[in-house]
């Protein structure tokens, strides 16, 4: 489960109210708001609907300028939520399948992962110079143990989410 804090202007309270409910959440307060933002809302709802909620929400609220969106997983809320029992293993495991991870936050985590660095610096140069001894000494597994010190993971992976999600 997620919680969902959207923090906009009052005109468009009616509006936000209205996709809030559609998106059918465990629990949600309205608040008024502090600071720049005149309304707040804070949504509970399930991690298989927060990326919708969150996309029609933006979708909304883009077009002015003071509004934000925050996302927090959620530990543990009590009471517990009901949870669906009439559903079959295979059921179960279909709509495990079909979770996916937040798309904000799997933004968040590859860029932490595929910044440049002092670290990322130092094992580059490790690597090359690793790299410049395996073929000067023609050795196979230096050149792979030099593939396996160079820091590259990070990168490709922001590379490939960047591909993946158009960005």
């Amino acid at each position: 489960m997620r919680l969902v804090k959207v923090s906009f202007p009052s005109a468009k309270l009616e509006k936000v109210v209205e996709l809030v409910q559609a998106a059918e959440p465990v629990d949600w307060i309205n608040d008024s708001g502090s600071g720049i933002y005149e309304q707040a809302i804070e949504i509970v709802v399930s991690q298989k609907k927060c990326q919708d909620l969150v996309d029609t929400l933006q979708d909304l609220l883009s077009h002015g300028e003071d509004w934000r969106i925050t996302v927090v997983p959620i530990e543990a809320t009590l009471p517990r939520p009901e949870v669906e029992t009439d559903k079959t293993s295979e059921e179960k495991k279909e709509e495990k399948k079909k979770e996916t991870a937040f798309r904000e936050g799997l933004y968040q985590s590859v860029e932490k992962g595929s910044g440049f660095d002092i670290d990322f610096a130092v094992l580059t140069v490790l690597s090359a110079i690793v790299a410049a001894i395996g073929l000067n000494s023609d050795s196979v597994a230096i050149v792979i143990a030099a593939m396996v010190i160079a820091p590259l993971l990070g990168p490709i992976l922001g590379f490939s989410v960047g591909a993946a999600l158009g960005d």
